[in-house]
């Protein structure tokens, strides 16, 4: 008897550092590296920001995510720029979680950004956005990895970002 307590305490303690975050307000933070055209020009970055989801079914949710990335120029043909990219998203998302298991994210928004590379600036672009990406959340730690696309004037810029934080 004391065995099948034993049993039933431990597969709900891991069920529950286990269960995926399905509502509520959380922050998070990490590393933005860009792909394509856009890693030619920008290094590796970071990000930050918020979210709010709200569940609309036991394994899915929808809310809206702000996030800020900040990139710094790379090296073009031996030369180094001094300047930044800076990248304000704001997401529609929607999310699917399994039980004790991962999460499935898809978002779609506007991404608006602006900078300078060397003496060069780059004036302020308001462009859509989606997102897609997976997830794994253990109690209220939570690591997230997206692919974005930004789709601007004829062609679209992409980087993935990886964030760990807190929901509440």
């Amino acid at each position: 008897m004391m065995r099948k307590l034993l049993s039933l305490v431990v597969l709900v303690v891991i069920t529950g550092l286990a269960t995926p975050l399905l509502a509520g307000p959380s922050i998070f933070a990490g590393v933005s590296a860009p792909m394509g055209d856009l890693g030619d020009w920008w290094k590796i970055g970071y990000h930050g920001g918020a979210q709010y989801l709200y569940p609309v079914t036991p394994l899915g949710s929808v809310g809206i995510r702000g996030t800020y990335n900040r990139f710094s120029p790379s090296e073009v043909e031996g030369v180094a720029y001094d300047g930044h990219l800076n990248m304000l998203e704001v997401l529609a998302v929607g999310q699917i979680s399994l039980v004790a298991g991962p999460r499935f994210i898809a978002g779609l928004g506007l991404t608006r950004y602006d900078g300078e590379f060397g003496p060069t600036e780059i004036s302020a672009e308001t462009d859509f956005t989606a997102v897609a990406g997976v997830g794994m959340s253990f109690v209220a730690f939570e690591v997230t990895a997206l692919y974005h696309s930004v789709a601007s004037e004829g062609n679209s810029s992409n980087y993935a970002t990886l964030s760990a934080g807190l929901g509440f």
